[in-house]
């Protein structure tokens, strides 16, 4: 194992991804839109995990929501650049 935690890998795959669009804004701000709404929904997308040992029960899915609700408060558009971004890469 690298060390590195699912949101240190999502940065620099991010990094790269920015420096590979070059000067397109277009580019920019989808790879910055999928970054953003990545980051506010990593307890769910990352955080989540089940195991032969331990299923996520109730209690695990409440906890992983509440920096989610955080997150959206936050930005309120955080639910639809999530759906833009999937959106797009689909369309790749």
């Amino acid at each position: 194992m690298n060390g590195f935690t699912a949101t240190q890998e999502l940065k620099v795959l991010v990094d790269l991804a920015l420096i590979s669009a070059g000067e397109s804004d277009m580019e920019t701000d989808r790879i910055s839109s999928l970054h953003t709404s990545c980051l506010g929904f990593a307890p769910l997308i990352f955080d989540l995990r089940e195991s032969e040992e331990q299923e996520v029960n109730f209690d695990d899915l409440v906890k992983a929501c509440d920096p989610v609700w955080k997150a959206v408060e936050t930005d309120h558009s955080l639910p639809l650049k999530l759906v833009r971004s999937e959106m797009h890469f689909v369309l790749l």
